[in-house]
């Protein structure tokens, strides 16, 4: 599987795991963040964006870097 990515642009890939682990991993925080500590909906769903928005810009770098060192 490796090898059939050498040479290619790993920081789409890379993206699309940090959006989807900020995403799904942002909203159960939210969530969390919401029902227990009582937090307004507002700010949870800002951390929510704003986890997914930090975890998929780090997937678009590491994955840029990545494929370079690897072409």
């Amino acid at each position: 599987m490796l090898r059939k990515l050498k040479g290619r642009n790993l920081a789409h890939l890379g993206c699309l795991i940090g959006l989807i682990v900020g995403l799904s991993g942002g909203l159960m925080l939210a969530t969390a963040l919401l029902l227990v500590a009582g937090l307004d909906g507002t700010i949870a769903a800002l951390i929510w964006l704003g986890i997914g928005f930090v975890l998929g810009a780090a997937g678009w770098i590491i994955g840029a870097a990545l494929s370079s060192k690897s072409a």
